[in-house]
C-alpha cells in the first residue's frame, strides 16, 4: 500500500512489541479497576429504561419494539442473558458496556500502532482507560461503549482490507459495522467517517483505485442488507420510522437548531475533559495539536483520521438539523486520543531520544494508575448528569415496597419513575405507574426527586391525574433527595360518577 513515506518505517525509537503489552497490561488493569469501581453507582433514569422496558421483557418484544429510542437491539439482548445468568443487579445489567468498555483500550492500541506508532497506540490507550466519559458510559447499561467499539474494530478491519484487498476482510468489516448498526442506527456516525477516510486514502494512494473502490463500496452495500435483516422484525411491527425518524432526530426549525448546537457543544467539549487536572488537559490538548500539525512526520497514511470523522460527523449533524445527544458521539473520544496519542509519543522522541520506550512507557503506567485513582476518589462520573442521576432510588423504592396496596398507582416523573421502577422490580414488587391523564380509583403514591425540582403538586400536574383529592396531599417517608407522598381518590367525585353511570 503506497502511503506517506513513514507508513512501514516507524519512530526511530520504536518500544519493543514485548516491553510495549507489559505497559499495556497496566494501563488495562487501571482501566478495569476504575471502571469496576464504578459498576454499582445507582441506577440512571435512561439505563434504568433500557432494563425495566426491554431488558427485561421477553427477547420477542427486545426485537420488535423500537418506538423509544432507549431499545439498543444488539445491547438489550446482552442485558438479558446477563441477567438471565447473573441475576439483576447493576453490575449484571451493567456487564456488557462494561466489558465492551474495557476492550475500547487494546482495539485503541491496536489503532495506533496501524496508524501511528506503538507509542502513540500506549498513549492513546491510557487516555480511553481513563477518560471520564468512557468511564461512566462503561457503567451505564446503554449501548454506546459497543458502538465505539465497534467503531475501533471496523477502523482496524478497513485499514487491513485497504491494504490486502482481500474479500474476507472486507466481509468481516460489513459484518463488524451491521453488528453496530444493530446496536443503534447511530453506528452510521463513525460508518461514514471512516468510509471518507478510506475513500480519500483509495482515491490518492493506491495503484488499483477500481478494484478497492468496487469492493468498498459492496462491502457497504452488504453491511446495509445485513442490517436491514438484523431489523426486519423492528421494522414490521414498530414500522421504520420508529427507528430512523423518531421525536429525538427528527429535524427542528433552524432558529432552534442553532441554539440547540450552541448547548450540544458546549456539553460535549465539558463532557470530552471532565474529571481531568488543568494541567493534564493541557498536556492533552498540546497532544492534539502537535498530532494534527505533525501529521505527515507520525501518522502512517496520507489522511488525517480525525479530520475525517470530525468532517463526517458536522456533516451528518447539519444534513439532520438536530443535534444529537452528546453520547452519540462518544466513540469520537478513542479518534481524538490516537491523535493525541500521536503528538505526545512525537514530542517523547524530541525531548527523550534514544530513552524515549522507557520513558514513554512509565508515564503512560503513571497517568493510567495516578487517574483511576483520581478518578475513583473524586467520583468524577457522578458529575455527568447527562442520563439522570437521582441517588435516591433504591432508598426511595425500599420505602415505597412496603406500603403499596394493590390498587395503588404510582406517579413520577422523569428521573425518578425508571431507576424506583427498576429497584422495586429487584425486590419482586411490579408496581402501576401512571401514565398521562390516569385516573386514580383509590391512592396515587407519589414519588419526588429533589434533585429534578420535584413537589408533589408539580407531579400530580405533570401527569395529569384525574379523580383525586388534592386537599388530602400528605408526606409520608423522607429518603436521600427526595420524598414520598400519597393523596387519596377523591371519593365526592367518583360518586358522582358512579351515579352517572348507575343503571336506570
Amino acid at each position: 500500500m503506497a502511503s506517506s513515506p513513514g507508513r512501514d518505517a516507524g519512530p526511530p525509537h520504536e518500544i519493543a512489541p514485548r516491553a510495549a503489552f507489559w505497559w499495556l497490561g497496566v494501563v488495562v488493569l487501571a482501566a478495569v479497576v476504575v471502571r469496576a469501581a464504578f459498576l454499582g453507582q445507582p441506577m440512571r433514569q435512561d439505563e434504568a429504561d433500557t432494563v425495566v422496558l426491554f431488558a427485561m421483557t421477553p427477547v420477542r418484544h427486545i426485537v420488535t419494539d423500537t418506538a423509544i429510542p432507549n431499545n439498543h437491539i444488539l445491547h438489550s439482548l446482552m442485558v438479558h442473558v446477563s441477567m438471565a445468568l447473573f441475576g439483576t443487579s447493576p453490575w449484571a445489567v451493567r456487564l456488557p458496556a462494561f466489558l465492551a468498555g474495557v476492550l475500547l483500550v487494546p482495539l485503541t492500541f491496536l489503532a495506533g500502532r496501524a496508524f501511528y506508532s506503538t507509542l502513540a497506540g500506549l498513549f492513546a490507550a491510557t487516555i480511553v482507560a481513563v477518560s471520564v466519559p468512557l468511564v461512566l458510559f462503561s457503567t451505564n447499561a446503554r449501548g454506546y461503549t459497543l458502538i465505539a467499539s465497534a467503531a475501533l474494530g471496523c477502523l482496524l478491519l478497513l485499514d487491513r482490507a485497504l491494504s490486502s484487498n482481500a474479500w474476507r476482510t472486507w466481509l468481516a468489516w460489513s459484518a463488524l459495522a451491521a453488528f453496530g448498526a444493530f446496536v443503534n442506527p447511530t453506528m452510521l456516525y463513525p460508518v461514514l467517517g471512516m468510509l471518507l477516510w478510506a475513500v480519500l486514502e483509495i482515491r490518492t494512494s493506491h495503484k488499483s483505485r477500481p478494484g478497492r473502490l468496487r469492493r468498498l463500496v459492496i462491502a457497504c452495500v452488504v453491511s446495509g442488507v445485513l442490517a436491514v435483516v438484523a431489523y426486519a422484525p423492528a421494522i414490521v411491527v414498530s414500522g421504520w420510522r420508529s427507528i430512523v425518524s423518531n421525536g429525538y432526530v427528527r429535524p427542528v426549525a433552524w432558529s432552534r437548531f442553532i441554539d440547540a448546537l450552541r448547548g450540544f457543544a458546549s456539553e460535549y467539549a465539558g463532557n470530552v475533559v471532565a474529571g481531568w487536572p488543568l494541567a493534564l488537559q493541557v498536556i492533552l490538548g498540546l497532544g492534539l495539536v502537535v498530532g494534527v500539525a505533525r501529521h505527515r512526520h507520525v501518522a502512517r497514511h496520507r489522511w488525517p483520521l480525525v479530520a475525517c470523522v470530525l468532517v463526517a460527523a458536522v456533516a451528518l449533524v447539519l444534513l439532520t438539523r438536530r443535534p444529537p445527544f452528546p453520547r452519540v458521539l462518544l466513540y469520537l473520544l478513542p479518534m481524538f486520543a490516537l491523535t493525541a496519542g500521536a503528538g505526545l509519543a512525537w514530542a517523547i522522541e524530541r525531548v527523550a531520544a534514544a530513552r524515549a520506550a522507557l520513558v514513554g512507557g512509565v508515564a503512560a503506567a503513571l497517568v493510567a494508575v495516578g487517574m483511576a485513582a483520581w478518578t475513583i476518589e473524586r467520583r468524577s462520573p457522578d458529575r455527568i448528569t447527562e442520563t439522570g442521576i437521582f441517588t435516591g432510588a433504591d432508598s426511595m423504592a425500599t420505602s415505597v415496597a412496603g406500603m403499596l396496596r394493590p390498587d395503588d398507582v404510582v406517579a413520577a416523573r422523569w428521573l425518578a419513575q425508571g431507576p424506583v421502577d427498576y429497584y422495586l422490580r429487584r425486590r419482586g414488587v411490579v408496581a402501576r405507574f401512571a401514565g398521562t391523564n390516569d385516573s386514580v380509583r383509590a391512592r396515587a403514591v407519589l414519588l419526588v426527586a429533589d434533585d429534578n425540582d420535584d413537589t408533589a403538586v408539580r407531579v400530580l400536574s405533570f401527569r395529569r391525574l384525574r379523580g383525586v383529592d388534592t386537599a388530602g396531599l400528605r408526606e409520608i417517608a423522607r429518603v436521600p433527595r427526595g420524598s414520598v407522598w400519597i393523596v387519596d381518590a377523591d371519593s365526592s367525585g367518583m360518586a358522582r360518577r358512579d351515579s352517572t353511570t348507575a343503571p336506570r
